[in-house]
C-alpha cells in the first residue's frame, strides 16, 4: 500500500474551515475551526473529525493506506490552522 506525503496535499483556510486536499485521489478532508476555550486546549483549532470527500475514480484513497492519508490531512491542517492563529494573534 502506497504512503502519502506532505507534498501529496494541498491546504487552505477558507469559509471557517481548514482544508487538505490530497491530490493523488482528489479527496478533500475539510476541518471546521473551533471557537469555544475549551474546546480549542482539548482538540487544538479544528474540530476533531473532517468532512470527508473522494472525488476520485476509486470513490476513496484508492492505493494509498487510509488512516494514513487521514492523519496527515489533519497534521497538515492543524500546521495551517495554528500558523495562521499565530498570525492573527496580536504580538505581545
Amino acid at each position: 500500500m502506497k504512503q502519502p506525503t506532505e507534498a501529496d496535499f494541498d491546504v487552505a483556510i477558507a469559509g471557517g474551515y481548514a482544508v487538505a486536499a490530497f491530490r493523488p485521489t482528489g479527496s478533500r478532508y475539510s476541518y471546521g475551526f473551533l471557537l469555544d476555550g475549551g474546546d480549542i486546549r482539548e482538540f487544538g483549532p479544528l474540530y476533531p473529525n473532517p468532512e470527508i470527500v473522494h472525488a476520485g475514480p476509486t470513490g476513496d484513497t484508492g492505493d494509498y493506506d487510509p488512516d494514513r492519508v487521514l492523519k496527515m490531512a489533519r497534521k497538515l491542517a492543524l500546521a495551517a490552522a495554528w500558523a495562521m492563529r499565530k498570525k492573527r494573534s496580536p504580538a505581545r
